[in-house]
């Protein structure tokens, strides 16, 4: 009699760890897995990063599922293709960069002001698509960038030099590329797109989402990646 263990492995987390490294770290079995903060050591250096109930993966109809577990940082997926932002959705572009996004449903109109005697007040209103709201470090809104351009892309980047022309600039952040990122409406959608940057763009996970293996989350400072793993007992 063959005794089959209870719990197969389908896929398994790999973590990026300090020498650039891709290496495995937990195995992920039928029962699923919760992830939270784990001391820091010095291969892995952002494990504090995470929140005591960070991250759970579990599968849903045979796919696997990714879910925040309510952590302040919350949990981000590397954008591979250009994906349809939703409103109040956050990105991360950079080390440090934390950005939202609105939608501004209807462009504001003003009547123009006119003085006693008549006169009309010389200006015009500036159609605005949405905006970008840097969060700062106590987790609130801080500057904004307006997005007027919309079929137009709003590129963001580090810039600097010739052949980077950027609508946003990020300059004191040496993991941003000279042109990093850009936003570009399509119809009612605006689209996040990674331009090539060299650590990435990373937009949150809003919800419990579907992740396939070669996904790369984000989780606090943390880079994990998933991968499928060989099941040991498929031939059985």
């Amino acid at each position: 009699m063959i005794d089959i263990p209870s719990r197969r492995h389908q896929h398994a987390l790999q973590i990026f760890d300090r020498s650039g490294q891709w290496v495995e770290w937990q195995r992920i079995g039928q029962a699923g897995l919760k992830i939270g903060r784990v001391k820091d050591t010095p291969q892995h250096h952002a494990l504090s990063t995470m929140a005591a109930r960070h991250l759970k993966l579990s599968y849903e109809d045979g796919r696997l599922v990714a879910e925040d577990m309510g952590s302040l940082n919350g949990v981000y997926r590397l954008v591979t293709r250009p994906i349809p932002l939703d409103d109040g959705q956050r990105f991360r572009v950079g080390r440090w960069y934390v950005i939202e996004f609105h939608r501004v449903a209807e462009p504001r109109q003003t009547e123009p002001l006119v003085g006693e005697d008549g006169e009309e007040f010389c200006a015009a209103d500036l159609p605005i698509l949405g905006h970008l709201d840097f969060i700062g470090r106590d987790g609130r809104s801080g500057p904004r960038h307006i997005l007027t351009k919309g079929r137009e892309p709003t590129v963001l980047g580090r810039g600097g030099r010739p052949g980077c022309p950027v609508d946003v600039a990020l300059p004191n952040d040496d993991w941003i590329s000279g042109i990093h990122a850009q936003l570009r409406q399509d119809g009612e959608d605006f689209f996040l797109e990674d331009l090539r940057s060299r650590n990435g763009t990373f937009a949150q996970m809003l919800r419990p989402t579907p992740v396939e293996p070669n996904d790369v989350l984000l989780v606090g400072q943390l880079r994990l990646r998933v991968v499928a793993v060989s099941d040991p007992l498929a031939h059985l």
